[in-house]
């Protein structure tokens, strides 16, 4: 059994990608519950939506080495970002949505 790589993920040219593997090998199988919506999202379905942000990023130019910050509230998109971003080689920053735009600057800067 060979395990999926991301080539240059986070500097580790042999860093393991779960959501592609689970994704090629059980596609079916449920990775996440979002509560309280009740949604379901799927290996595959995860795999597929992590590559649409790996070609959107890319096509905004992310490559290895760069850093994505977001701000949002919790929600699966935060895993089909870190995935992607992983699978370009770069890195996700996650930003708490909590803080007022001074302290955003300063984590930004």
């Amino acid at each position: 059994m060979t395990l999926p790589v991301v080539a240059g993920a986070a500097g580790d040219p042999g860093a393991f990608d779960p959501l592609s593997w689970w994704g090629r090998h059980d596609p079916s199988r449920t990775a996440v519950h979002v509560l309280p919506e009740g949604v379901v999202w799927s290996y595959g379905a995860l795999h597929a939506a992590a590559e649409t942000w790996v070609h959107a990023l890319h096509d905004d130019g992310v490559r290895a080495h760069d850093r994505v910050a977001v701000l949002a509230h919790n929600r699966v998109e935060h895993l089909l970002l870190l995935a992607a971003c992983a699978r370009l080689g770069a890195t996700l920053v996650p930003l708490n949505w909590r803080l007022a735009p001074p302290e955003l600057a300063r984590v930004l800067a």
